[in-house]
This record gives structure tokens, C-alpha cells and sequence, in this order.
């Protein structure tokens, strides 16, 4: 089963393979600070079509943007809770692209699905909620051999975690399923 992950952001991750192989990565600035959200939104959709031309994915996987944007913990000392950390504007695009790739993924005929990042984390790394996320599963990806020991992209690192969650979540059971109609 072929699996397109993508970490969406400013600067978006892509990881794309055949879930019983190795996967390539890279990444793509969708707009500059001063541009709006939605260049974002037609730059992604513009990626995607392009993707979809040279490679068609059986499936594409998306972190679940947080209805209320990223969380922090308050205090590392008190079980206090977390706080909301991410403004509208940030909100509107997370879910505007998320929004862009189920609306690409549905005229292509290819299945789009979001995955929970905690989910995805204590799959890839053993733990939900690292100390430093993006340092740990930037580590973990040089660990595997799936990114060169120079490379400090973490857009790249998380959707390489997003797409080895989904291997693993989608992967064997919708090969089982297609062969069985």
C-alpha cells in the first residue's frame, strides 16, 4: 500500500512510500509570514496534484489539527493541566489544509484519514508527550536511516512518524481488504 503523510504547516512535511518499504521525504514552504492563509491552502493543493500525477497514494494521512490549537504544559511540578497556545489565525489554516487535503484527495479517488499526533508519537517514539518532540523524532528518523544525520527538518521527521504510524495503522489492513473484493 502506497501512504502519503503530511505534516501540515507554514512549512509542510511530506513522506511518501509503499508501506512495505522505505520512504522518501521532503518538504514545502507554503507561504511566506506576510502572505495570507489561503496561498497556503492553493500552494498545497497545487503539491498534491502535482504528487498525484507522478504517484497515486492509496492513501493520505493528515495529523488532526487540535480544535483548539497547540497545547503546553503549565507547570512541570503540578499536574495543573496545559494551556491553548495557538491563535485563530493559526487554527483557520491547520484546519483550512486539512480541509484542502480531503478536498484534493476526493475527486482522485484516494482515501484521506487523520491520525491523532499523541497516537502517531507513542507509536514512532514509545511516548505520547516527549520533552522536546521535534528533537526526539528528528533523532529517532536519523536513528532508522530515513533522514541524513545533517538534515534538521522537522516537517520532514514528523510526517516520516505520521507515515511509519500509518504503515503500521493502515497498511496491512487495507491490503487484506483489497484483496478480499
Amino acid at each position: 500500500m502506497k501512504i502519503l503523510a503530511l505534516d501540515l504547516a507554514t512549512n509542510a512535511g511530506f513522506a511518501l512510500g509503499d508501506s512495505n518499504g522505505k520512504p522518501t521525504s521532503w518538504s514545502k514552504r507554503l507561504k511566506s509570514p506576510e502572505d495570507e492563509p489561503e496561498r497556503a491552502f492553493k500552494k498545497l493543493g497545487i503539491e498534491l496534484r502535482d504528487v498525484f500525477a507522478l504517484e497515486t497514494p492509496d492513501i493520505v494521512v493528515v495529523e488532526a489539527p487540535m480544535s483548539m490549537g497547540g497545547m503546553v504544559k503549565l507547570d512541570e511540578e503540578s499536574d495543573r493541566g496545559f494551556k491553548f497556545t495557538s491563535n485563530p489565525n493559526t487554527i483557520y489554516m491547520l484546519t483550512g489544509l486539512v480541509g484542502v487535503v480531503f478536498g484534493i484527495c476526493g475527486p482522485y479517488g484516494i482515501m484521506a484519514r487523520k491520525a491523532n499526533v499523541q497516537k502517531v508519537r507513542k507509536d514512532f517514539l514509545g511516548v505520547s508527550r516527549p520533552k522536546d518532540p521535534k528533537r526526539v523524532v528528528l533523532d529517532r528518523c536519523h536513528q532508522l536511516g530515513w533522514l541524513e544525520r545533517s538534515c534538521r527538518d522537522d516537517n520532514r521527521a514528523d510526517a516520516l512518524a505520521l507515515w511509519s504510524w500509518a504503515c503500521g495503522e493502515f497498511g496491512r489492513s487495507a491490503e487484506i481488504q483489497r484483496t478480499a473484493q
